[in-house]
């Protein structure tokens, strides 16, 4: 919401202040995208496809083969991806083959990848290793919400 929509953590925080305002998102898109969400929970999915936060979802398991499978199709064609924090909860031979298919698109892809899991610092690293080996690495940034 805040890169796609230019909301700052004020706005989203309204926009989630109660169980109408969080329907829909209270910002059109600022640029044309068409939004794949994946996740694990299909209720996640269904509330983020119904508020408009992503058009089109893939309920998968990504540590397994049949849940990447399902995703890698997506991260080809994508052209910008965006991880919220998610990548410890994989596996390095997962973040791989994702990073990887990623990275073998057609044209310039961007990554945005937060990473918000200060209890396991070295499988941190280990995920930033496998997107360095893929990705050029243009800036980082470390705020306080």
């Amino acid at each position: 919401m805040a890169i796609v929509n230019g909301m700052s953590v004020e706005e989203i925080h309204q926009n989630w202040s109660d169980e109408a305002s969080c329907k829909t998102v209270a910002r059109p898109r600022r640029f044309p995208c068409n939004i794949t969400g994946v996740d694990i929970s299909q209720s996640a999915l269904d509330y983020t496809t119904s508020s408009g936060i992503n058009d089109a979802s893939i309920c998968a398991d990504m540590n397994t083969s049949a849940g990447v499978a399902q995703v890698l199709p997506a991260m080809k064609s994508a052209d910008l991806l965006i991880s919220t924090a998610a990548l410890v909860y994989l596996t390095a031979e997962t973040v791989d083959k994702v990073i990887r298919e990623f990275a073998s698109g057609e044209g310039t892809g961007y990554a945005i990848v937060n990473f918000l899991n200060p209890f396991n610092a070295e499988k941190t690293d280990e995920m930033k290793r496998i997107l360095l080996k893929y990705l050029t690495f243009v800036g980082s940034r470390a705020s306080r919400h």
